[in-house]
C-alpha cells in the first residue's frame, strides 16, 4: 500500500476546498486528516495506486475560483429564466425570454 503525505498551507487552499478534496479521495484512499499547525493542514493518503495526490485539490479549487466568478451570470440566468413576471415577454439586453 502506498501512503502519501501532503501538507496544505490554507492560506493558498481554503480549508472547505481541503475538505472537499479528502471527501472525493476517500473513495480510493484511506483519508487521515490534521492539524499540522496554524494554517496548516496534513493529509495522509493510503492506498493501492494514486497517480496524483494533489489533483483533487488543484481541481476542486480551480472549480470553486470559476463557481465563484460566475455565480452573478448565473443568477441571472435563472432569475430570468423563474422569474414572477406576468408579462407574456421579457427583454434584456440582447436576450428575449418568450413564455
Amino acid at each position: 500500500m502506498k501512503r502519501v503525505v501532503l501538507e496544505i498551507d490554507l492560506s493558498v487552499y481554503p480549508l472547505e476546498i481541503v475538505l472537499r478534496a479528502c471527501h472525493t479521495l476517500s473513495a480510493q484512499c484511506c483519508v487521515f486528516a490534521s492539524v499540522a499547525g496554524e494554517g496548516t493542514v496534513t493529509i495522509e493518503l493510503e492506498c493501492d495506486q494514486l497517480d496524483d495526490p494533489a489533483g483533487a485539490l488543484r481541481d476542486l479549487h480551480a472549480r470553486a475560483a470559476i463557481a465563484a466568478e460566475t455565480s452573478a451570470i448565473c443568477e441571472s440566468f435563472a432569475a430570468e429564466a423563474f422569474g414572477d413576471d406576468e408579462e407574456d415577454t421579457q427583454q434584456s439586453g440582447p436576450i428575449r425570454i418568450v413564455r
